[in-house]
């Protein structure tokens, strides 16, 4: 089980590397954007966005009032991020 989570965990890093590879070949990092997060569950994705695109609006969605409270304190140091408690 701990080796199947390992890869799980390894296999969602290089998703979110080559997602942000492609949307940098998009978008320049230092251009104003909105990014939208459906399902932000611990708010990393949102704090990743925000390093990778400083300029970007972050609007970070989660319905979950426990696993809110986790993105609030996740992102909490970012002001261009804005979680809501919506679904």
């Amino acid at each position: 089980m701990v080796r199947e989570d390992i890869q799980n965990a390894n296999d969602q890093i290089t998703i979110m590397e080559e997602f942000l590879k492609a949307a940098k070949s998009l978008v320049s990092e230092d251009q104003p954007i909105v990014i939208v997060n459906l399902g932000s569950r611990d708010g990393n994705e949102d704090v990743t966005f925000a390093k990778n695109f400083p300029k970007a609006r972050i609007i970070s969605f989660e319905p979950n009032p426990a696993t809110y409270q986790i993105v609030l304190n996740t992102t909490r140091n970012y002001p261009s991020i804005t979680p809501c408690k919506l679904a």
